[in-house]
């Protein structure tokens, strides 16, 4: 009865299916390729100043996802809402990330509003370097010295 109803389906339609059907489940989920183990989403656990918790930072509030060369840091706000700004980023070297919040549209100047960190995380609206304390695929450990040389530290986890 099958080749009744299906009688112009032969081995090579079959086949082209099945190819069709492997090469979309093994796409691409990464934009521009596989950044290691910076991809993905992170929560921000805590920020320290000088080694004491950072008073305004309520933890676990603050993500920061990679992909590709952008960094997107959503902060959770009340009533369920929340805020997304927009950077660049690159690992210099084993030991130093890059962060970029000098971008910019025709409505909002370089390092402001959607391309400016949140306050609570008291890095610059501008390029800043970060020392990478420790990173597995886990967790990440980053400092970021200030103007004024106060350490803050950055506690992220998957």
């Amino acid at each position: 009865m099958a080749n009744r109803i299906l009688p112009h389906i032969g081995i090579a339609h079959i086949a082209a299916s099945i190819i069709l059907l492997m090469i979309s489940i093994t796409g691409c989920t990464r934009n521009n390729g596989d950044i290691g183990p910076w991809f993905g989403i992170w929560t921000l656990n805590s920020i320290e100043a000088d080694g004491t918790p950072v008073p305004d930072y309520e933890p676990n509030t603050i993500f920061w996802k990679f992909q590709s060369t952008v960094i997107n840091i959503t902060q959770l706000l009340e009533c369920h809402d929340y805020h997304d700004t927009f950077g660049t980023w690159r690992q210099i070297d084993d030991s130093l990330l890059e962060l970029n919040f000098t971008h910019s549209n025709d409505g909002q100047q370089p390092g402001t509003g959607l391309y400016a960190p949140p306050e609570e995380m008291h890095l610059p609206s501008e390029i800043c370097k970060l020392h990478i304390v420790s990173f597995t695929g886990k967790k990440l450990v980053l400092t970021y010295i200030s103007a004024e040389e106060i350490t803050y530290t950055y506690t992220l986890s998957k």
